[in-house]
């Protein structure tokens, strides 16, 4: 996280990245394994068929195959691009926030000042399992997205943000958010003596 007077910017955690990326390659191996030499899959096939006769690939093997060296690709695109030049999941400044929430190719979503009415951290609960996550209750819903990527309503006016690959922890950012956003106030609403 990075942070610069009422400026606080908050990318997904390089280590994260990388151990993305590094979840891809066995996918990628695989698929071409199957599609090309099959060196791998025969050295199953013989574990398992010892007699010889290993089954035969199916057409539909092929078509699996082709996914998986198309997802493992990505998936491994994906953790380099964001390890060698990560982009902000969160940025604050004087003027509002903005959050990277719509699809994976689309800018930050702004959110001014004036629309947020609270910030924080949870622990949600995904199905017994604890989730990290960056809780947004805004006055306007109208300017984020329905359906957004990273992040799901807890209520007409709450967005919590999956938080469990950032760098810094959601409670801590949420407490540099709260200040940037008082920070923020303090240049739209001087006091004066």
């Amino acid at each position: 996280m990075t942070e610069q007077g009422s400026h606080v910017e908050v990318r997904r955690s390089g280590l994260k990245m990388w151990l993305l990326s590094l979840a891809g390659v066995p996918l990628l191996v695989l698929g071409v394994d199957v599609l090309r030499n099959r060196r791998i899959i025969s050295f199953f096939q013989n574990l398992i068929w010892p007699n010889g006769n290993p089954e035969v690939l199916e057409p539909r093997d092929y078509i699996w195959a082709v996914a998986l060296v198309i997802v493992g690709l990505l998936i491994a695109v994906f953790g380099v691009a964001e390890l060698i030049n990560p982009r902000p999941v969160l940025a604050a400044s004087e003027d509002g926030l903005r959050l990277r929430i719509g699809n994976p190719f689309s800018s930050l979503t702004f959110i001014p000042w004036n629309e947020v009415v609270d910030v924080g951290a949870e622990q949600l609960d995904d199905e017994g399992d604890p989730v990290s996550v960056f809780v947004l209750t805004v006055s306007n819903r109208e300017r984020l997205p329905a359906h957004p990527w990273g992040a799901r309503w807890l209520d007409d006016k709450t967005l919590a943000v999956l938080a469990s690959d950032w760098e810094t922890p959601p409670g801590r950012v949420a407490e540099r958010v709260a200040a940037a956003s008082l920070q923020a106030s303090r240049y739209r609403h001087p006091v004066t003596t």
